[in-house]
Order: structure tokens, then sequence, then C-alpha cells
């Protein structure tokens, strides 16, 4: 998010708004220090993100890889 937020910033927008549906506390403060709006369901200390969703899972490089090459093939990039 760090890093959209930094590329959003150089061209100059009008207003930032970042929503995200849970945060951590330590991720609640720093997003609470962007520029511009923010939107957060939930954020609390006590729990890890993923205790938040019905059906989480890590995903691994190459899952991550897969899925940016499927976008880029739909997307013709």
């Amino acid at each position: 998010m760090n890093v959209a937020v930094e590329a959003i910033k150089h061209r100059r927008p009008k207003e930032i708004v970042v929503a995200i549906p849970v945060a951590s506390a330590t991720g609640f403060r720093e997003f609470q220090m962007w520029p511009g709006d923010y939107l957060c369901s939930s954020h609390n200390a006590k729990y890890y993100l993923a205790d938040f969703y019905r059906n989480w899972r890590d995903i691994g490089d190459d899952e991550v890889m897969h899925s940016l090459e499927q976008w880029r093939q739909r997307h013709k990039l």
C-alpha cells in the first residue's frame, strides 16, 4: 500500500483516499500518517489479519508470479 500511495502522490492528485478492509494496530497507525483520507473497517492489536477472514491462506512467490502473468496476458501487456 505504501508503494501505491507513493506512486500516486507523484501524479499530484487533488485527493488520495486509502480504503482497506482490516489493519493491524501498527499498520493503522502507519497509514494514518499518509496524506489524504483513509477508511478502515476494523483494526485491532490483539489479532492477526488472517483472523478477520473466513478463508485465509498464505500464497507463495510462484502463485503470485503466475497470477501476474495471467493478468498481463488478459491485458495484452
